[in-house]
């Protein structure tokens, strides 16, 4: 499918999610910058390179993608709530409380 539409977005953020359910989160964060390559103003897909990043440890480039879906959707609240538990893993105590609600 792939080769018929190389640039078909969407194929990118499923077969992305299929490797991220496999926990095979290297190939879901590839996938998932080409699809933001396609098209960088759809929030979809750093959303959920956001996910792989975070279930890899890589808190700093979750972050950078939870900005972006941010500056994409400024009310988008699982972006703020999911920021701060990044922030919180890197031990950012003040900048977690800003986006988190106890």
């Amino acid at each position: 499918m792939l080769n018929l539409v190389p640039n078909y977005v969407y194929i990118y953020q499923i077969r992305g999610f299929s490797y991220y359910q496999l926990d095979d989160f290297q190939r879901s964060i590839g996938d998932y910058t080409i699809a933001i390559r396609l098209d960088p103003n759809d929030k979809s897909p750093y959303n959920d390179r956001k996910l792989a990043y975070y279930q890899t440890g890589q808190y700093r480039l979750a972050i950078a993608d939870f900005n972006q879906a941010i500056q994409l959707d400024p009310g988008y609240a699982f972006a703020f709530s999911r920021r701060g538990l990044a922030y919180d893993q890197l031990q950012d105590i003040d900048r977690d409380r800003l986006d988190t609600v106890d």
